[in-house]
């Protein structure tokens, strides 16, 4: 008799509970105040000042240390002539050696591959900070010996400046949308409940100087075209009633 009481009154406060939750529930979700979200991005746009390249060696020869005296000679050629195109030591920056082997496998591939030669490569970082010169400095560096050549990227030595254009641009943008839901649409919003920013570079967009690329007709044209860097900010108002 006992047991039959326990089961009656478990199956009761189910029942209770499962009255009362969908009541909390609603409750909780009628105190959850309105809000509004708003994304904007602001921008910022400028010529870039900077170029970055990589350059390096790749030598290979029948031994390990023929392999890499032919890649020193070849890479101090190449250092003196980053130097000697007004490129300061901190511009500079070695970005990795390696020594690995050259395998050659058998026709047959009944054996294992042996070692016919070692291949080197010496790599450096390089920042010009002189626009002008990137094609004539690339020409030098590739007859002094290069030829490994990475690609030429673009930046800003005032990259704090423009961003803090980009971000004055996107506070604007979002009290000009705030200002719309508050007039036009008939919001009446209260305070910031949260700001969150992010942002990025966008690469040069297809803007060439042509007549910067024709003085460069004695070297390798480069054109720097035209950057943008961008700021969103991500906001969240409280909807009065």
């Amino acid at each position: 008799m006992q047991l039959i009481h326990l089961r009656s009154l478990a199956a009761g406060l189910a029942l209770v509970a499962l009255t009362v939750a969908p009541i909390a529930a609603v409750q909780a979700h009628e105190a959850t105040p309105g809000q509004l979200h708003i994304a904007v991005q602001g921008t910022a746009s400028a010529t870039p000042d900077l170029a970055h390249l990589s350059a390096g060696v790749v030598a290979e020869a029948k031994t390990a240390s023929e392999a890499m005296a032919d890649q020193r000679d070849r890479m101090n050629r190449v250092l003196a002539a980053i130097r000697d195109a007004g490129v300061e030591d901190r511009d500079i920056q070695t970005s990795g050696i390696n020594l690995s082997p050259i395998y050659t496998r058998n026709e047959n591939r009944s054996s294992a591959p042996r070692i016919d030669g070692y291949r080197v490569t010496n790599r450096v970082n390089v920042t010009i900070r002189d626009l002008t010169k990137v094609g004539a400095g690339l020409d030098a560096l590739v007859a002094a010996g290069a030829n490994d050549i990475g690609q030429v990227s673009f930046g800003f030595s005032k990259q704090t400046e423009l961003v803090e254009k980009a971000r004055a641009a996107a506070i604007a943008e979002l009290k000009k949308r705030h200002d719309f839901y508050v007039e036009v649409g008939g919001l009446e919003l209260g305070g910031l409940v949260s700001l969150s920013e992010g942002g990025g570079h966008r690469p040069p967009q297809p803007m060439m100087y042509a007549d910067r690329a024709e003085s460069m007709k004695s070297s390798t044209p480069v054109a720097p075209g035209e950057s943008e860097v961008s700021v969103s900010l991500n906001a969240v108002y409280q909807i009065l009633d």
